[in-house]
């Protein structure tokens, strides 16, 4: 059952959908670019957007998203290290947003989706990666797997888009990002409805 929505949490639940998703692809777009400053403004914002993060919390929790992707980015990186910077940053978001969820859990669940994406990169409609991207929905949020699902596998279709950018299968046009913008934001829609219908249930 998801946590009861009361005061501060409300923002982390509201997010706008819209916003977060196009912030998102925003940051794989600037990814692709090697564009490294606007990547970690576009993180700030997307941060902030999604848990409705002050300035000085969005400040903090994207120091320790960074931290943790640039630890991560080797092959051979250390595991532990980058398992705590996530617990961390996770931590940051609660503390944040006032929300009763496990932060080494959802660090956990981070941590996860990302060796899941690295293992099976370039191998578009893997389950595993809509399952893991589900784990970390309900450890944020504490929907069961089955409602986070519709929500994961969309998101999990965004990653399979700009998959088959950085793999050289679609050449990084205006429209193919434009459909990954459009397809986050239907991710997030799904998100939204799927909080709501929890809240209407408890």
């Amino acid at each position: 059952m998801a946590a009861t929505v009361t005061g501060k949490k409300a923002t982390m639940y509201n997010f706008n959908p819209r916003n977060t998703g196009l912030y998102e692809a925003r940051v794989w777009e600037a990814y692709y670019d090697r564009n490294w400053p606007r990547a970690l403004l576009l993180v700030y914002r997307l941060l902030r957007s999604q848990f409705g993060l002050g300035p000085a919390q969005g400040v903090r929790a994207t120091y320790y998203s960074v931290r943790a992707a640039v630890a991560w980015a080797p092959r051979d990186h250390d595991i532990d290290k980058v398992r705590a910077l996530l617990r961390h940053f996770y931590g940051v978001l609660r503390t944040a947003t006032g929300a009763p969820f496990d932060a080494d859990a959802a660090g956990d669940a981070e941590l996860t989706y990302w060796d899941v994406h690295r293992r099976f990169d370039g191998e578009k409609g893997r389950p595993e990666l809509t399952d893991a991207l589900a784990g970390i929905v309900v450890a944020l949020y504490g929907l069961s797997p089955e409602r986070a699902r519709p929500a994961a596998a969309a998101r999990a279709h965004g990653a399979d888009l700009v998959d088959d950018i950085t793999n050289g299968r679609q050449e990084p046009t205006r429209a193919a990002w434009s459909s990954i913008d459009d397809t986050l934001r239907h991710a997030y829609s799904l998100l939204r409805e799927a909080l709501r219908g929890e809240e209407g249930q408890t």
